[in-house]
């Protein structure tokens, strides 16, 4: 594990009343040269998505339900507040994870996927579109979400195009908006409510394929995938999924309720540290609070005295 201590400085002298001090930082198990992380979140936008959560993601006091038979017919989509639908989930669990990322360490992109077959049989383009480019100015990151919530939901489920979107992203390649660093950790956060449907059309296991050599291409690109299945869709046959995270030696959470969605992204981590202490060595002392990110960024309150003190940080 490296661990960086970046406030205070060694040799700091910290004035005033209180006596306690910030220490920040980041700790990290290092899988490339670099010490930065580059993170794509790739989110499902398919027609499906429109389905109510179960949760009250918009916070105005009613949960959305799905409608009756009697006025969506019987394989109706959609939510009566669409403010509750699993896309709204989707995005509200990609913006706790932001939250537990630092952008002085960490660059975020966002990429969506859905994909439409034409009535002649003809792929429509674009299944996959880049919403924003790497970027540590997390503020236009949520405004890009702002964006994909207000389009809303559309079309079939081409997972694998929304794989090699990110990848791409992360490399620069292929007609990437990404500025690429050759050094950087590399990851895809990757959320779904379904199995693949495209590019060919319906449960056609041809689709899973396409899903493995999507892998293949993230893994070459030594990028990890962190999938996520929604729902139980997505779960009735998680071999893509499944395959997905192992070949990139990432990892596959099921979520079977999407309404615990933000609450499961409130627990990933991707840095590999399963336990970090900061105290004061001088005093022998604890830190008062301690906050470690997804990032492996970290933020400390220690107690000091009057006088030189050692700050010791193990992860």
């Amino acid at each position: 594990v490296v661990v960086v201590i970046d406030h205070p400085q060694d040799e700091a002298a910290l004035g005033g009343t209180d006596a306690t001090a910030v220490v920040a930082g980041r700790a990290l198990v290092p899988r490339s040269e670099g010490f930065t992380t580059d993170v794509v979140f790739v989110i499902d936008v398919s027609g499906s998505t429109s389905a109510p959560s179960g949760a009250d993601v918009n916070g105005n006091g009613v949960i959305g339900a799905a409608p009756s038979s009697a006025t969506g017919g019987l394989f109706a989509l959609g939510s009566s507040d669409p403010g509750d639908s699993i896309l709204a989930a989707e995005v509200a669990a990609v913006r706790r994870l932001l939250s537990r990322l630092d952008p002085r360490f960490t660059r975020v992109a966002l990429a969506t996927f859905s994909g439409q077959m034409l009535d002649y049989g003809v792929l429509a383009e674009n299944p996959a579109v880049t919403e924003i480019a790497l970027t540590n100015a997390y503020e236009d990151m949520q405004r890009a979400l702002d964006r994909v919530l207000a389009r809303g939901p559309n079309g079939a489920t081409y997972i694998a195009a929304g794989i090699d979107q990110a990848t791409n992203e992360l490399l620069g390649q292929n007609g990437a908006f990404s500025r690429a660093d050759a050094k950087s950790q590399k990851v895809i956060v990757f959320l779904t409510d379904g199995l693949p449907t495209l590019p060919f059309e319906g449960n056609d296991p041809r689709n899973t394929i396409t899903v493995l050599r999507a892998a293949d291409r993230a893994r070459n690109a030594n990028a990890r995938v962190y999938s996520f299945g929604v729902g139980e869709e997505a779960l009735s046959g998680p071999l893509a999924l499944l395959e997905l995270a192992r070949l990139t030696d990432g990892t596959f959470t099921p979520v079977r309720d999407p309404a615990l969605l933000s609450d499961v992204f409130a627990e990933v981590e991707f840095a590999d540290v399963e336990s970090l202490e900061v105290r004061n060595a001088t005093l022998g002392a604890p830190a008062l609070a301690t906050e470690l990110g997804a990032d492996g960024s970290f933020g400390a309150l220690v107690p000091l005295r009057t006088g030189r003190n050692e700050i010791e940080v193990t992860a």
